[in-house]
């Protein structure tokens, strides 16, 4: 995956579309398809919630989530690892990934992974 596109979100919808196709043979527009912020108690960068998807994979939540999870890894999509909690996807980004990603944002992440600034996690600073 390239940094380019600073959208990552967008590529990402794109790899999950993709994946509904290939795995349930059903058509998914990437721009009908969206992440929640994942909930403090559940580690995650991002959340896919899977409700929508389980009458097309015919597929309980968990099972969907799953498979989903897996499609993504296995894409080439830099994914550290993911959970699923029910119907929700969890998706942690790898810490390389956030470190090009704000490189491509700023020009110059250097600050931020400065280890005497100390200001946590890449993430929490996008959130600002």
């Amino acid at each position: 995956m390239t940094v380019n596109n600073i959208r990552f979100e967008d590529q990402l919808k794109n790899i999950i579309s993709e994946g509904i196709q290939k795995l349930y043979g059903k058509e998914v527009a990437a721009d009908s398809i969206s992440f929640q912020e994942t909930k403090k108690e559940f580690e995650g960068d991002v959340t896919l919630v899977v409700f929508p998807f389980t009458k097309m994979s015919g597929k309980n939540p968990e099972q969907t989530a799953n498979d989903l999870g897996e499609y993504i890894r296995q894409s080439g999509f830099p994914l550290d690892s993911f959970n699923v909690v029910k119907g929700f996807l969890n998706l942690v980004l790898a810490s390389d990934f956030w470190k090009k990603y704000l490189l491509a944002i700023t020009g110059d992440c250097s600050m931020i992974f400065d280890p005497q600034k100390n200001l946590g996690h890449p993430k929490s600073l996008l959130l600002i």
